[in-house]
This record gives C-alpha cells, structure tokens and sequence, in this order.
C-alpha cells in the first residue's frame, strides 16, 4: 500500500544483482549522508531479509526500499513520486 502523500519511493535501477552492487547505488544515490550510515542502514535491512529468508532478489528489492524510506524519512527528505509506466 501506497501513502498518498508519499508515493511511491524512487528506485535507482529496476534491480540489482548482489548486495555489493546495491550499496555502491545507495551510497552513490545519498552521497551527502555518511557512507556508514547508509551501511548500517543497509546490513540492518539485509540482516531482516535474512530472517524472512527472502530469496535473493526479493531481499535486494526489500532492502533497497528499506534503507530508501529510512534515509529519507531521517533526513526529511521528500519521496519523489513515480508513477507506474502505461505500458
């Protein structure tokens, strides 16, 4: 579910194929907040998807998600909208 006022929570690329390759996008993608920060947040979202025993793509797109909404939610930062493509 989708809170009106917040949207939908942009997202980097359609999908990552390992953890490495999400944090660099996260880091990369807040480049103002510390990149330990983003860290932590990230292995506290793994450690999560780890304990639902996510399959691996499930656990990428969960955590990115995560760690999106916390940072911005932290750092009061606005939720850009996306809309769902008509295609």
């Amino acid at each position: 579910m989708t809170s009106p006022a917040l949207g939908r929570v942009r997202r980097c690329c359609p999908a990552h194929g390992d953890w490495p390759s999400l944090a660099r996008h996260l880091v990369a993608d807040f480049h103002d907040v510390p990149t330990g920060t983003v860290v932590a947040e990230l292995q506290d979202a793994h450690d999560g998807a780890g304990f639902f025993r996510l399959e691996l793509a499930d656990a990428l797109d969960c955590a990115e998600l995560i760690v999106r909404y916390r940072i911005r939610s932290a750092t009061s930062r606005r939720h850009r909208v996306t809309e769902p493509s008509s295609t």
